[in-house]
């Protein structure tokens, strides 16, 4: 079972476009990857030197049974 999420972290540190790509099925544990997502916001700024108006992030919790 798994949950994947993705968003974007702008150049300020701020997360967008947050939504569940794949959901393991259980409603509980895909919120709550989702929620560990949110709390984690915000991030600290991106690099100066990083060009892109964006950094996108998928990540994958695997929920063990």
């Amino acid at each position: 079972l798994y949950t994947d999420v993705y968003f974007r972290i702008q150049k300020d540190g701020s997360m967008t476009h947050l939504e569940v790509k794949h959901r393991c099925g259980i409603r509980a544990l895909d919120m709550n990857a989702l929620r560990a997502v949110q709390d984690s916001s915000p991030f600290p700024p991106l690099p100066r030197e990083y060009e892109d108006e964006y950094l996108v992030v998928n990540l994958r919790f695997e929920h063990s049974q």
